[in-house]
């Protein structure tokens, strides 16, 4: 334990690794604070506190399971807020409204149909209410979103195959549409817990690459590696070290990233919502059934293994570099390839590719909120549970070749 804690603080004492340290911790605050994953509800707004406890407000106004009777008291609660003659403009207001909706060629049936809602002063006042519309249909959407990916895999792939997958998709979100009971509440701290992952790229990732990137390429580069076979305790043991120091600094990178993300957007956004669901039918078209609090466990696991990942196949390139700039090099081209924009191309086999890679991984949410399946030994199989089985096997592969390429360089000199 005490060659592992030795060889952590040679990596956490570089001086590279301490000033990555500090200006990855300030960039992160500055991502969090000012970037836009904040979304609309930045820390540095005025009307910051205002809106959020707004929200909270009218959101939990409306907390429960969304069932019938749930859409009945927020169908007559908006009724009576757009049918209430003192939340209309004054009658002159109104004959205008009406010849301004005529002179742009509406029909007075088509008026009709609108309501009073286009005679409200305020106008925000109906908009509260679209969210709460949008979730009411939260099963019919379930319903047709498998409906839709079900088709498409029949299309995409007639026979045997096309119908394995479009089976399992019926069945996952059917049961997401007939069995998952949804919640309706405010749930931002969770969703911008979860959103804050697609920067853990240039946060978590970026310090596990700068901290392990010389961590065997320095002992070539150094001329130190020879004076392992001479060292008390032995070729195994050291490597050993160095490779549990470095899977440690990754827990130690992703866990001070997460924890202070943790405590400052729960400050700041509150843990009310936990039961909710986390679907939007819109980015996140995902079948399974969890809520904000199971998918936001899920999403920080995941993060995790991505970033353990990260670390085996740096610590991989270091064993194989003989030169810490090279290791550098080579660890980054490696890091940033995945990260390119896949606009760029159309291919999905490439696409699917890097879904693989550990910086796809580490951005963790993002692995979660889409649905594909893989069609393996006659099984459909959802993308997510193979992409992270795939990544813990190599994860361990990684580090085997790390202490096999190490030793083997030693051997030989």
């Amino acid at each position: 334990m005490s060659l592992t804690k030795f060889e952590l603080k040679k990596i956490i004492l570089n001086p590279v690794t301490l000033i990555a340290i500090a200006v990855i911790l300030l960039l992160n605050l500055y991502t969090l604070f000012f970037g836009r994953q904040t979304g609309n509800y930045k820390a540095n707004e005025t009307p910051f506190d205002t809106d959020i406890v707004r929200l909270q407000e009218e959101m939990g106004h409306f907390a429960g399971e969304i069932n019938e009777e749930w859409y009945q008291k927020f169908i007559a609660e908006k009724n009576e807020i757009i049918n209430n003659p003192a939340n209309h403009v004054s009658g002159k207001e109104k004959e205008q409204i009406l010849q301004n909706l005529k002179s742009d060629g509406m029909t007075d049936e088509m008026i009709a149909e609108m309501g009073n809602i286009i005679f409200l002063k305020d106008s925000n006042i109906h908009g509260r209410y679209e969210d709460m519309e949008f979730s009411s249909h939260f099963y019919e959407n379930a319903k047709a979103m498998g409906s839709y990916f079900a088709q498409q895999y029949r299309e995409q792939y007639p026979g045997e195959k096309g119908e394995a997958l479009a089976a399992k998709t019926e069945e996952m979100y059917n049961s997401l549409a007939d069995e998952y009971k949804a919640y309706y509440n405010y749930n931002y701290g969770y969703h911008k817990l979860r959103n804050i992952h697609s920067t853990y790229l240039f946060t978590i990732g970026l310090l596990i690459l700068i901290g392990l990137a010389p961590i065997f390429a320095a002992e070539y580069s150094g001329k130190t590696d020879a004076l392992l076979l001479t060292s008390k305790h032995g070729k195994k043991r050291l490597i050993h070290a160095k490779i549990k120091a470095g899977l440690l600094f990754a827990v130690l990178s992703w866990g001070v990233i997460q924890l202070i993300n943790t405590l400052l957007i729960f400050s700041i956004y509150g843990t009310t919502g936990a039961e909710a669901y986390w679907q939007d039918w819109n980015k996140i078209l995902s079948p399974f059934a969890f809520n904000q609090w199971q998918i936001t466990l899920v999403t920080v696991a995941t993060c995790l293994i991505g970033s353990l990942f990260l670390a085996c196949i740096v610590m991989l390139i270091s064993a194989f570099s003989k030169n810490q700039f090279i290791s550098l090099l080579a660890g980054g081209f490696l890091f940033m390839f995945p990260a390119i924009n896949l606009a760029l191309t159309d291919n999905n086999a490439l696409q699917g590719f890097f879904d693989f890679t550990p910086v796809r991984i580490l951005t963790a949410a993002n692995q979660w909120q889409s649905f594909k399946l893989f069609y393996l030994f006659g099984n459909a199989i959802p993308a997510q549970y193979v992409i992270l089985t795939t990544a813990i096997v190599l994860s361990g592969f990684s580090a085997c070749a790390s202490f096999f390429i190490f030793k083997r360089h030693q051997v030989e000199n």
